[in-house]
């Protein structure tokens, strides 16, 4: 990474930089142990948008995997609000989002990682959400191993919006 760009977090998988006014680069922290545990995690990565892209497109800020010099990351629209999870309330834009998010895991066995409490910010002024994390819960794969945890962790998911369906948080 260049001196130039600045570090805004490191997650689980990606460290965040600014990339310009108005957007992010999201470049792997452990491309090696990633691809051990997924395959070829830009795949992975690459899927994971796609189905987003298919599935929840107004929740997904402009987002794209590109190309850099030294390996790959993914480049996206800078949107702004507060995470959801911090005060998540059943609005109708949430309701929505984990309606459809329990709706197609039941037919994909996919789930957009709501897990954690930072992949989902909120606009509170226009009840908009944004999916900020691009990665997917794949309930379907066995192996390699990162997909054992992540089908585990699907179905968990899947239980918890249920719940938040029917009682709020």
């Amino acid at each position: 990474m260049t001196p130039s760009r600045k570090k805004i977090k490191s997650g689980s998988e990606f460290d965040v930089y600014e990339h310009g006014s108005n957007e992010v680069l999201k470049i792997p922290r452990h491309p090696r142990l990633m691809n051990l545990a997924f395959g070829d995690f830009r795949r992975k990565s690459e899927r994971d948008l796609g189905f987003l892209q298919t599935y929840f497109p107004d929740f997904l800020p402009a987002t794209e995997i590109v190309n850099l010099r030294e390996g790959w990351g993914i480049r996206q629209q800078r949107v702004t609000g507060t995470l959801f999870f911090e005060s998540p309330r059943m609005t109708p834009r949430a309701r929505i989002l984990f309606s459809r998010a329990a709706a197609i895991y039941q037919e994909t066995r996919s789930i957009p990682d709501l897990l954690n409490p930072g992949n989902v910010l909120w606009r509170a002024e226009t009840d908009t959400l944004f999916l900020i994390d691009t990665s997917v819960l794949d309930g379907t794969k066995k192996w390699p191993c990162g997909f054992l945890v992540s089908r585990f962790l699907a179905r968990i998911l899947s239980d918890t919006v249920q719940r938040w369906l029917k009682s709020g948080f």
